[in-house]
């Protein structure tokens, strides 16, 4: 497309978290993006521009990092622009608790709050790059691993990334509230050690490393692993069961999708829902989403739910790929882990009619905290498919000892 002569400069958009398991690795993944579209553009003779791109808060991925390594690398392979999503500020219409624009899908940059210091320091670095400004770079170092976003079992493998700006290192030093300045060791530019956390009591462990160069100078960081040894079992605190109505649930939006109606049914169980949908079935990606809104999710640590479909013409080889969604800050749940081909699943009959069944659990790890809205998706892969799909027995499920 960028060879067409009425095409002026290409763009590139760059969000790993959003486009499944082969971007799983987020920071390596985005780089190989980035020079494929670099070498694109120098073989059109067309400028290109890093247009758009984001690492969810919520991500495993640390954010930092990714941001700083991609901008560096834009800036070497010759970019000639860089524009993150996304800068927010106050909001006179529908602000947060703090009068800002809310963090509605978990990637907002507010430029005075602290814990975006690291990252706009990072962008203000890269537009003066990008503008011709000569800018002394200090040295920076990332915990990239184990995530604070992750609950953490048995083994942390904890490992250290350094953006040294031409500084030699001598030692990487982890510690942790036990244990002082424990030596890691250099593997393929990652400083890695396995912590063995099995007789850990469940909670927050901070842990720092220092990073020690060659001319005397060090720089420090520090990060939290997030300690889960023992789980709690799930328990059913709270059921929709649509036995009497929707109980505030709708349809919550679509992509390359189709929701021709919502409405309450007995034609699957004692009640559910039903939507009445169209799936073109001509990619691996076709959406569409249910949600309860003005719901407080503190208290819960997952959710269960069943969803149902006609059996007769269904294709056996299309995959239907189910998550859960909190928010605000759009923190996706349970992507990709229950996976299923319509040929796999179990039936059930109601009036006479099959139904395939797809049960679900998807689990909130914890980023349910101050969250009011839970959204049920239903990703179809390669589904042709045009009529009702019906959702029931939403259950909102507790971790206890």
């Amino acid at each position: 497309m960028i060879t067409l002569p009425t095409i002026d400069y290409g763009t590139v958009h760059l969000y790993p978290d959003y486009w499944g398991d082969p971007w799983k690795d987020g920071v390596k993944a985005g780089s190989t993006w980035l020079k494929a579209h670099a070498d694109l553009a120098k073989a059109a003779n067309k400028p290109v521009v890093f247009e758009e791109y984001g690492i969810l808060k919520t991500s495993v991925t640390n954010r930092d990092y990714a941001y700083e390594t991609w901008n560096n690398l834009a800036y070497e392979l010759g970019y000639s622009g860089s524009m993150f999503w996304l800068l927010t500020g106050i909001d006179d219409l529908k602000p947060d608790v703090d009068g800002l624009y809310p963090d509605n899908d978990s990637l907002r940059i507010v430029y005075n709050k602290k814990e975006n210091v690291t990252s706009v320091k990072i962008f203000e670095e890269n537009a003066k790059l990008m503008n011709g400004e000569k800018v002394k770079r200090t040295p920076h170092i990332y915990i990239t691993s184990p995530s604070i976003n992750e609950r953490i079992k048995d083994l942390a493998s904890v490992e250290v990334k350094v953006i040294s700006y031409g500084k030699k290192i001598s030692n990487v030093l982890l510690s942790t509230p036990q244990n002082k300045n424990i030596p890691m060791k250099e593997t393929n530019g990652s400083y890695r050690y396995d912590l063995d956390i099995s007789k850990e009591e469940n909670g927050k462990m901070p842990i720092s490393a220092v990073v020690q160069f060659k001319d005397g100078t060090s720089a420090t960081t520090s990060n939290i692993i997030n300690i889960r040894n023992k789980q709690g079992n799930l328990v059913s605190e709270k059921i929709f069961d649509f036995n009497t109505g929707l109980d505030g649930w709708d349809q919550n939006g679509i992509y390359q999708a189709e929701i021709k109606d919502v409405k309450y049914t007995k034609e699957v169980g004692n009640g559910s829902l039903q939507l009445d949908v169209k799936f073109p079935g001509v990619s691996d990606w076709e959406e569409l989403r249910i949600a309860r809104k003005d719901i407080d999710l503190t208290p819960y640590a997952g959710c269960k739910y069943d969803i149902y479909i006609p059996k007769e013409g269904l294709p056996a080889h299309a995959q239907l790929r189910p998550y859960a969604v909190v928010t605000p800050g759009w923190v996706k749940c349970g992507v990709d882990q229950n996976n299923a081909y319509i040929g796999q699943l179990p039936t059930a009959t109601f009036n006479g009619k099959e139904y395939v069944k797809l049960q679900v659990t998807n689990i909130f790890n914890g980023q349910s905290k101050d969250k009011s809205e839970l959204d049920i998706d239903l990703v179809a892969n390669m589904l042709k498919y045009e009529g009702p799909i019906y959702f029931d027995n939403i259950e909102l499920l507790k971790e206890v000892d």
